[in-house]
């Protein structure tokens, strides 16, 4: 990173930080919409890609969110599919390769810039601010998917703490795909004010704390990466004496929106515009306002269903909420009724194992819906671990599904292993030929 660089980083921090506080929502919605004129005209003139999909389009019309809508939207497979010459602006800034996690199908890497990913951290900086944690002096733990070409390894490790490591002497970063016991060891070591992790990581380290194989007192957690209970939620802090608040984001897309200290999930509306193609609840459509690296506008990739309104919070912040994420609506079941259920009816399925039998012997889990009559749920225990018993743990599961399914045919087995390489949930039901779909 040249001096200048340097320089331009540090005025985007100082300018940036507390920026959505500073202004009336009137001036946050033009300072969108101006940078939404700068990404779509850098989009066209520098990433062939997009050149190619916005032919025909008068791009210099698109002044304003409601012009947003003249641009087509861009899938996940669109972007996957695509040469990487051809996602790649033209300039020659050395780009960091970052990839999703691939979970429900092969990962897609794209490219940010240096400057971009001191811009995406923001958006986590100013969660952390509305809850009394200083990045730069409160001792502070996170919990990160550190694979080689995930997008945590690219902004922290590969990118950030390779350069300015002086910077981040009270940070502790913990790989999430450790053994929760080996994190919970460090943990107690380091004792952070601070812990943020994803969900089902937080929910395995509050068990060991539970049953006395560690003792940490944060007075703040964060989650991320999945839905999350309310009975979870509240099992975390109880264990912890901590409050926990909710981050959203995305690889493509950086920091979407945070939890304030008062409960309201704020968009990051400087950062990113959220589009639902629905009225209120649906699928959500994100276009990335910052960045020099692959643009990411009116991306559909992140596949969450959400529900979104509006506020003025005591917190001073005025706009646009998200009320509630329901999870990737590719990874849902259906009912006879059109009743949907995704990953945050699966939080409430599966997250009683951990806050009401105390186990974390389920290693993995896949659901297979063969037809509206047949649901197949397939278990990996921990076999060196029986503080709960395999026909315990199946009768929670299936009781807890029937609360949702109801007297269909439910098959619950027990597997040694269950592939990585393809989704965690299967459906062969075909939604367009149910009744009207609703969320739960």
């Amino acid at each position: 990173m040249s001096v200048f660089q340097l320089f331009q980083a540090a005025w985007t921090y100082l300018r940036e930080k507390n920026r959505i506080y500073r202004m009336d929502y009137e001036r946050l919605l033009e300072l969108a919409g101006e940078r939404l004129r700068k990404q779509v005209r850098r989009a066209y003139c520098e990433v062939p890609f997009y050149r190619n999909i916005y032919r025909g389009i008068e791009i210099d019309k698109v002044r304003s969110m409601e012009d947003i809508k003249k641009l087509p939207i861009v899938t996940k497979s669109q972007l996957r599919d695509a040469d990487p010459d051809k996602i790649i602006p033209s300039n020659s800034e050395n780009f960091i390769p970052v990839s999703t996690s691939g979970t429900t199908g092969k990962p897609l890497t794209l490219y940010v810039s240096p400057l971009e990913v001191i811009h995406g951290l923001l958006g986590y900086i100013r969660a952390l601010d509305r809850h009394g944690i200083d990045w730069r002096r409160s001792k502070m733990a996170i919990i990160m998917d550190l694979r080689e070409d995930s997008a945590e390894t690219g902004y922290m490790k590969k990118f950030l703490l390779k350069r300015f490591p002086s910077m981040f002497r009270n940070v502790l970063m913990l790989n999430t795909n450790d053994e929760p016991r080996k994190i919970m060891k460090e943990l107690e070591s380091f004792q952070p004010d601070f812990v943020g992790g994803y969900t089902g990581m937080l929910a395995h380290l509050a068990l060991l704390q539970q049953k006395g194989y560690g003792n940490i007192h944060p007075s703040r957690v964060a989650s991320t990466g999945s839905c999350m209970s309310r009975k979870l939620k509240k099992f975390i802090e109880k264990t912890f004496d901590a409050k926990l608040f909710e981050v959203y984001g995305a690889t493509e897309t950086g920091p979407i929106s945070f939890e304030c200290e008062h409960g309201k999930m704020h968009v990051n509306e400087d950062l990113v515009i959220m589009e639902i193609l629905e009225k209120r609840i649906g699928k959500a459509v994100v276009t990335k306002l910052y960045g020099g690296g692959t643009p990411i506008i009116r991306y559909s990739g992140i596949s969450d269903i959400v529900e979104i309104g509006r506020t003025n919070c005591k917190c001073g912040l005025d706009g646009m909420i998200i009320k509630k994420i329901y999870g990737r609506d590719n990874l849902a079941i259906y009912r006879k009724d059109g009743a949907v259920l995704t990953p945050s009816v699966f939080a409430e399925i599966f997250s009683p194992l951990i806050y009401r039998l105390k186990t974390n012997r389920v290693r993995a889990t896949k659901v297979i819906q063969h037809s509206l009559d047949r649901l197949e749920i397939r278990v990996v225990l921990d076999e060196k671990n029986v503080d709960v018993g395999d026909d315990e743990i199946m009768a929670e599961i299936e009781k807890n599904f029937r609360k949702y399914m109801g007297d269909i045919e439910m098959i619950i087995r027990k597997v040694k292993r269950i592939s990585r390489k393809t989704p965690t949930v299967l459906t062969k039901v075909n939604p367009e030929k149910l009744p009207r779909l609703k969320y739960l």
